[in-house]
C-alpha cells in the first residue's frame, strides 16, 4: 500500500468500444481519448494512442474495427483492458 507500480500493458491487450460495455467480462474499462491513429500497411494491425491524462497507452485492433467504430482523434471512447493479461513480471517497482 502506498508505492507506485509501473504496469506493462500490450496494446493486443487493449480493445475498443464506444460506449460504456455493460455486460463484460473484462472488469478493467476505462474512460480515455484518442490522441493518434497509425494504420500500417505493412501490418494488419491499426494502433490507436489513448490517453489517460499525461499517460498513455496503445491499441491494437484491426483494420475492419477501426474502419466499423470510425475511430478519430480526439474521439472519447472505453479502453477494455484484459487483466487477466497482466502477470507479476510485468509489474515493476516506481521509484
Amino acid at each position: 500500500m502506498g508505492s507506485k507500480l509501473r504496469v506493462r500493458i500490450h496494446a493486443n491487450h487493449v480493445s475498443l468500444c464506444k460506449t460504456r460495455p455493460q455486460d463484460s467480462s473484462i472488469r478493467n474499462i476505462l474512460p480515455t481519448t484518442i490522441t493518434e491513429i497509425i494504420h500500417s500497411e505493412s501490418s494488419d494491425n491499426v494502433q490507436v494512442k489513448l490517453a489517460f491524462g499525461d499517460d498513455h497507452i496503445w491499441a491494437n485492433i484491426t483494420p475492419w474495427a477501426s474502419d466499423d467504430l470510425a475511430l478519430t482523434v480526439g474521439q472519447s471512447v472505453y479502453a477494455q483492458i484484459k487483466g487477466v493479461s497482466m502477470t507479476e513480471s510485468e509489474l515493476a517497482q516506481s521509484f
